[in-house]
């Protein structure tokens, strides 16, 4: 991402923009200092109709710049728009003093801004819905998100953030004599947007991770607008789906339960929504395949063609042991209890019209964002064992491998064929800490660090008994020794080593393909 001052200006503004660094009404004024600041209201009060009247068309000296295209808006169904200064300037606005805060603490841009709301923009091209995101795009490319939530605040998020504008008119001077604008300004009710402000309503989700500071999606030099929908479902064709397109197709309501890793039960409820068969018929002939599922942080869930069509799951009962497996209905939900997922707006559920069954947590995908058909992939087991036994298989494998505080990936370069293979997967002392007798009550996958000092081997081995053994001193918190099961974005193959191959920083005899166990040997008595 590029350093602040490259785009949005929080230590390159000109020296009209950065007036005043000081936190607007967040900190102390002298006695001097409150008399001046009281002179400048008085004078923005008096001119602030003047400023409106001649924005609604009187006179200005823009020239021939009003014809000059400013900004170009694409939204969903394929809308776009293009606006002149002129036609820009015809919109409806707001104005307002603000300011932000950068990464660094420093407030910066104190000033008034006067633009449009980009709700209103966002209505020129269809509007938004719940979980669409907006990319808001700089001339030099730099780009930030948006949510429908930072968009369209609700009651609670506009008293923190007010209202997020694109700003043509700073202090005074607008476009093209305003070298940053168009420019985004969120116009906050305090008149500073601060670091906390904008972690209160930043939404959650890998496609906002960007926003790093307050003053990060203050975007300078915008030069367009995209929205995107809430769904997109790859196969044969690909669909996409606003929430009110989803809520048009036949829905199926039942009720379901989790079980997280820990043991512990979420649920029942009863949930209404799309199911996941339906919405893969649409896109896709066949019923030989495995269907990705990608939430907006990354996490991915892969399903096989039984588990969408059949909704084929082991389920648990009140205790969490596994039961039995049974057919249910894999669905897509957008309702939980009758009311809307807000805060997650889709996600994967199992449910049944007749029974509540309790199924495996990792199915549960949260923020849902695209469906893609793929290459049937394999269900595979791998066994662990050390203080206990555990039985790893592909979904949960996947769950820790997509999941963004564990994903792990080792980059193997050939500098004398001039290629990189790229590994994907975890490293191997997560897997251990299944095992190690470390790992708290939450499932967090605690490593066991004083058995490790202590001292134990770790062994490796192949489908085809082939085995190598590690030290624990060799894999205690390495991220450099990890368990890939994706080769340059693709599953490996049996001769690339599938399920599982280690790789890493360490010899070639050591990279054990096929992996079938993994034994935690020479524990300590």
């Amino acid at each position: 991402m590029p350093d602040e001052s490259e785009n949005y200006g929080s230590d390159d503004m000109k020296s009209e923009e950065a007036s005043d660094n000081r936190p607007p009404k967040k900190s102390g004024l002298s006695k001097k200092s409150t008399i001046a600041v009281m002179a400048v209201v008085v004078i923005l009060l008096i001119s602030v109709p003047l400023v409106y009247l001649t924005m609604q068309g009187g006179e200005d000296d823009t020239g021939d710049f009003d014809d000059t295209v400013v900004l170009e808006i694409s939204g969903n169904d394929g809308n776009e728009a293009e606006l002149t200064f002129a036609e820009l300037k015809d919109l409806s606005y707001l104005e307002a003093v603000s300011s932000y805060q950068n990464r660094f603490n420093n407030w910066r841009g104190f000033g008034t801004y006067v633009g449009v709301p980009l709700s209103t923009l966002a209505g020129l091209v269809g509007g938004m819905s719940q979980g669409d995101v907006m990319t808001v795009i700089a001339s030099d490319g730099y780009s930030q998100n948006l949510s429908y939530s930072q968009v369209v605040p609700n009651e609670d998020d506009e008293a923190i953030q007010g209202e997020i504008v694109l700003a043509y008119q700073f202090n005074g001077t607008s476009i093209p004599d305003w070298d940053s604008g168009p420019m985004i300004a969120v116009l906050a009710p305090d008149g500073a947007f601060s670091n906390d402000d904008l972690n209160a309503t930043k939404p959650y989700g890998v496609e906002f991770s960007g926003s790093t500071s307050a003053g990060s999606i203050w975007v300078k030099n915008v030069q367009k607008i995209e929205i995107r929908y809430v769904l997109t479902v790859n196969g044969d064709t690909s669909l996409t789906f606003t929430i009110e397109q989803l809520m048009a197709l036949p829905s199926y309501s039942g009720s379901g339960a989790l079980v997280k890793s820990t043991g512990a039960i979420v649920g029942p409820n009863n949930y209404t929504g799309a199911p996941v068969r339906d919405l893969v018929e649409m896109v896709y002939g066949s019923d030989n395949y495995s269907l990705e599922v990608v939430a907006t942080d990354g996490y991915t869930m892969t399903f096989s063609s039984s588990q969408v069509i059949n909704g084929t799951f082991a389920y648990y009962d009140s205790t969490g042991n596994v039961t039995g497996v049974d057919d249910f209905t894999l669905l897509l939900a957008y309702e939980e209890e009758g009311e809307p997922l807000e805060d997650m707006r889709l996600r994967i559920v199992i449910v049944d019209d007749t029974e509540s069954p309790i199924t495996d947590g990792h199915f549960w995908s949260k923020y849902v964002r695209s469906m893609n058909v793929i290459q049937y992939v394999q269900d595979w087991t791998v066994s662990i064992s050390g203080l206990t036994d555990y039985v790893l298989d592909r979904q949960t494998f996947e769950s820790l491998a997509t999941c963004e505080w564990h994903q792990t990936e080792y980059i193997d370069i050939d500098e004398e064929a001039e290629t990189e293979d790229v590994y994907l997967g975890i490293p191997l002392w997560i897997l251990i800490a299944i095992v190690d007798g470390g790992d708290d009550p939450a499932g967090h996958y605690e490593f066991n660090i004083s058995l490790a000092v202590t001292g134990y081997n770790v062994t490796v081995m192949a489908s085809d008994g082939y085995n190598k053994t590690f030290t624990s001193a060799d894999v205690a918190g390495n991220d450099s020794i990890i368990v890939a099961y994706k080769l340059n974005g693709e599953y490996l193959t049996i001769d690339e080593g599938f399920p599982l191959k280690i790789e890493g920083d360490i010899s070639g005899s050591m990279k054990i393909k096929n992996i079938s166990d993994i034994m935690l040997v020479d524990l300590p008595e």
